[in-house]
């Protein structure tokens, strides 16, 4: 806030910022060292300075030296009640003479405290650190009818003048103003957006999340994915042109907001249900001193609070799938609507523990959810799987003659496909070319030798290659030596196709369907006490709670699947204490300390089978790819194949967040100034593991079955899925963007950060 007295004003911010990291491997912060950044900003009427300063700093006489400046300019507080406001005025006679000494009360309707203010010689007052919530003032002075003024609305930060010109007359006598108005607010030039109870329970909210309703603020625009409207706490959005995601939330005065784990961007833990939501304002620019650390928005919440009256309510918002219509896909296949149901729940009560006194408000939000989910999958035919019949060959596992009829070809009598784009190859019977095609159009590659008969590998025995005698990459003699064991295995855990493959597209792409629900549940509660010591000291304590399971869905119904990433289970802790102390009605201090706790655990697939480490040994990879994240190796399928298997990439998150929230602020009101100052301390800390593939990542494709490997298109024949039954895979890449990828990212991340500033204005 500033105030101008005499026409000039004066904002002084100097702000300090420290950031240590510890991060594995690569550097990509700052390791283990300390940077110390000042900014001082200073407005007047006659123009503006700012000066900016970044300077490196790391022995102890630094440090012991900024420690003390800070506690010596923050003592008195440690960080200002910056959702609070003001009331002021004049208190004149007819004549626009000053009445001196004016005795005024504002009494807030809802809790019944008062405050009592004196006019000073120029009949000015001032009610500083006022909550928002409404409002009568009364004012009284000798030989002047009192007159009073109700209804008197004070919003988030808003700065309310209200003049009173007194009749001559008796005290007893008062003029009662019952009629409310829009009071403007002149006293600073700050503009923002107020969503107040109305806003919140007249406008529709899909989400139930109160961040939405700020779109009603001029300039907030949304991000250009949408889905990531509600992401980052809800401050996803583009204000007046800024960076998204970039807004400072502040709970009842306290910072809600950590740095996001991709750095740049910052993060809401914890959005508070919208029934605990009393109002909140947009504040787009001209951000008076003691607001810093935003990118050029601050959402500043006041939560609900108690009052002399008991006030309680109930809701419920329901929606079931009998309302719903079918997915088009699901319609095509013949499965029928999956259950889907949405129960959001909840209420609230608050009163008065001691009328006058003492206030609690208690609101509780519950979410029980199970979304629709399905999966459209290219999985091993019956014949591969020797489960069902084939065009040629045996039923047995490893018969792949449907490559070949499924690309309109046929078989000759030594059963070598008549379309050279559906035969299969044997990958050990290759010798080295650096000219293919013998005319330069073929890059340097294998050349097999040796087609499979009816691409049947199970009735098929590979002579091998003689340069691989004496190692256990031989493979053994005899029929279907070809086939791995462990590739045998995982081919099992693939679904059983739902639909006979009409074309090789069919079969790569979608022989498979699948419908289902996601479950999720959510619990939220907030308790806030408000109490009085005494006009001279008011309290606010509030504690949040937020505990989160979500599961998504399993297509394969297996370990092995790749479309979940396991039991999700977030946990939120939120913490904001104010006090405020009036020392004279013209020194008023308040304080605030603020702690948000976030711990976000998606546990993968492994999550959801308690045996999982068995089943893993069941499938006979190596031991040394199980890391200890219960994951298996995520298996890709190239060439067009829309399927893959294994533990789903970056499904494993273990991320912890805390911020803790200091200062307080001095409201001195001397003479023609209104002095503030303070200062604030904000220390984030971010602990952080998200392994991308932790038992490795591998690629398969048609290279490793096809004539000439160096061949990218299907002319010289292969298959994906027959590769990845050799175990041979690509020879140009494993997967995962490395040769091979036996794991991936396995680093576990810390950072700790801590910012200081204080300010004074006048």
């Amino acid at each position: 806030m500033f105030t101008e007295r005499g026409g000039r004003f004066s904002i002084l911010h100097l702000s300090f910022h420290r950031q240590a990291s510890t991060l594995p491997r690569a550097k990509t912060g700052w390791d283990m060292n300390t940077c110390y950044q000042v900014s001082l900003t200073w407005r007047g009427v006659a123009g503006r300075f700012r000066a900016h300063t970044s300077f490196w700093r790391d022995t102890a006489i630094f440090k012991a030296l900024f420690i003390f400046f800070l506690l010596a300019l923050c003592l008195p507080g440690l960080n200002a009640q910056l959702y609070t406001g003001t009331i002021s005025g004049t208190v004149t006679d007819p004549s626009a003479a000053a009445i001196p000494t004016a005795k005024l009360t504002l009494l807030d309707v809802d809790k019944g405290f008062s405050f009592t203010a004196t006019a000073d010689s120029e009949g000015r007052f001032l009610f500083r650190q006022v909550p928002p919530g409404t409002y009568n003032l009364s004012v009284e002075a000798t030989n002047f009818q009192s007159q009073r003024q109700d209804a008197i609305k004070l919003d988030v930060s808003q700065n309310v003048s209200i003049n009173f010109t007194l009749k001559i007359g008796l005290a007893t006598e008062t003029v009662e103003v019952t009629a409310s108005s829009v009071h403007l607010q002149t006293e600073d030039a700050v503009t923002g957006q107020v969503v107040n109870r109305k806003f919140v329970n007249d406008l529709p909210l899909v989400d139930r999340n109160f961040t939405n309703l700020a779109f009603l603020a001029p300039g907030v625009t949304e991000s250009n994915l949408g889905y990531a409207k509600n992401s980052n706490g809800g401050i996803n959005f583009y204000s007046n042109g800024g960076r998204n995601s970039t807004a400072d939330v502040l709970i009842d005065g306290a910072s809600a907001t950590n740095f996001e784990q991709n750095s740049g961007i910052q993060n809401v833990p914890y959005v508070p249900s919208v029934d605990s939501v009393e109002e909140f304002k947009v504040q787009q620019s001209n951000f008076t001193a003691e607001f810093g650390f935003a990118g050029g928005t601050v959402v500043n919440v006041v939560t609900r609070s108690g009052t002399n009256q008991y006030h309680g309510s109930l809701y419920e918002f329901f929606r079931n799938s009998v309302m719903d219509a079918n997915e088009w896909f699901a319609n095509k296949f013949g499965d029928p609507i999956p259950p889907l149901k949405r129960n959001n729940f909840g209420g609230t009560f608050g009163g008065p523990i001691k009328k006058d006194k003492t206030f609690f408000f208690f609101d509780y939000e519950g979410l029980r959810q199970r979304n629709f989910s399905s999966g459209t999958f290219g999985v091993p035919t019956e014949c591969m799987r020797g489960t069902g019949p084939c065009p040629f060959g045996q039923s047995a596992l490893g018969n792949f003659s449907e490559v070949c009829t499924l690309k309109g070809g046929s078989f000759d009598s030594a059963g070598r496909c008549s379309d050279p784009a559906g035969q299969i190859w044997d990958p050990y019977t290759g010798t080295f070319s650096s000219n293919p095609a013998g005319d330069g159009s073929v890059n340097p590659g294998a050349v097999r030798s040796n087609f499979i008969p009816f691409n049947d590998l199970s009735s098929y025995a590979s002579p091998g290659n003689p340069k691989l005698n004496g190692t256990q990459f031989q493979p053994a003699a005899g029929a279907g030596n070809l086939i791995d064991p462990v590739a045998e295995k995982m081919l099992l855990l693939f679904p059983v196709a739902t639909r006979q493959a009409e074309s090789f597209d069919d079969l790569q792409n979608n022989n498979f369907s699948t419908t289902g629900t996601s479950g999720s549940s959510n619990n939220k509660w907030d308790i806030k006490i408000d109490h009085r010591f005494s006009e001279r000291n008011l309290l606010s304590v509030k504690y949040s709670q937020e505990n989160d399971h979500s599961s998504s869905f399993n297509c394969f119904k297996n370990f092995a699947d790749p479309c979940t990433g396991g039991p999700n289970d977030p946990t939120r802790h939120v913490v904001a204490i104010n006090y405020t102390h009036t020392f004279s009605p013209t020194l008023v201090m308040t304080l605030t300390y603020g702690w948000v706790r976030g711990f976000d655990f998606s546990h993968g697939v492994g999550g959801e089978f308690s045996d999982f480490d068995s089943q893993y040994a069941s499938t006979g990879f190596p031991a040394y790819l199980n890391t200890g994240f219960k994951t298996l190796p995520f298996i890709e399928f190239g060439n067009g194949y829309n399927t893959s298997i294994g533990s789903q990439p970056f499904a494993i998150l273990r991320e912890g967040q805390d911020s803790h929230h200091l200062g307080g602020a001095v409201n001195w009101l001397r003479g023609r100034h209104d002095l503030k100052f303070g200062g604030e301390a904000r220390m984030h800390r971010i602990n952080f593991v998200q392994p991308g593939w932790p038992s490795g990542d591998f690629e398969f494709n048609r290279r490793s079955t096809s004539q000439i490997s160096s061949v990218g298109d299907d002319s010289t024949g292969g298959d994906a899925i027959a590769s990845f039954l050799t175990g041979v895979g690509n020879p140009e890449n494993s997967g995962g963007g490395c040769t091979p990828c036996q794991q991936g990212f396995n680093n576990f991340a810390s950072t700790q950060s801590f910012r200081y500033a204080f300010f004074g204005q006048d």
